[in-house]
């Protein structure tokens, strides 16, 4: 009996040692799944916190991407416009270059047309120059034929003149030998 009050004995001890044992391994147990559990939250936590961190930095390049497209637009938009400034600027000189090009080509058409009526205006006082001198020409040639004819008008003159003295002389000198002669011999 003594030995079987000690094999209960022993087994009951045994039996509290196996519960203790039992419940410290639950209690282990529940450690170790609270542990795994929390190990496990833990786990999702940091990839979730790696997933939001991964987003965050996703969407700060997606950010950072639209601001350079934004400014790479920006940058074409500010160069084609500076391209159109300078391409109207250039347009405003080529016209402003044409425009004092027409000035001058008009000026020197006005100019050519001034100098073509000066001279046709000098050729015109020329003409009438040369004509007043055809007429003072014309005169002189009157007044040289009129002369000619003066010298020759005296010199018919001169031989009439001569003639009749002659003549007269001739009168005379017969008249004279006539009378001589009429009055010797009566």
């Amino acid at each position: 009996m003594i030995k079987k009050t000690l094999l209960v004995i022993g087994l009951i001890a045994s039996a509290q040692a196996m519960a203790q044992t039992m419940q410290e391994q639950l209690n282990n147990l529940n450690a170790a799944q609270t542990q795994i559990q929390s190990a496990e939250q833990a786990r999702q936590a940091d990839i979730a916190r790696q997933q939001y961190e991964a987003q965050q930095q996703a969407e700060k390049r997606a950010a950072q991407q639209r601001a350079q497209q934004q400014k790479a637009q920006a940058e074409q938009r500010a160069l084609q416009q500076e391209r159109e400034a300078k391409a109207e600027q250039a347009a405003r000189e080529r016209k402003f270059e044409l425009q004092k090009d027409k000035e001058r080509e008009t000026a020197f058409q006005d100019k050519l047309r001034q100098q073509e009526l000066e001279a046709r205006e000098a050729d015109l006082a020329m003409k009438k120059a040369k004509a007043k001198r055809a007429d003072d020409f014309a005169q002189q040639e009157l007044n040289r034929e009129k002369a000619k004819t003066d010298v020759i008008q005296s010199e018919a003159d001169a031989t009439r003149n001569l003639s009749e003295g002659g003549k007269n002389l001739m009168t005379g000198q017969g008249e004279g030998a006539a009378k001589a002669n009429s009055g010797w011999f009566k």
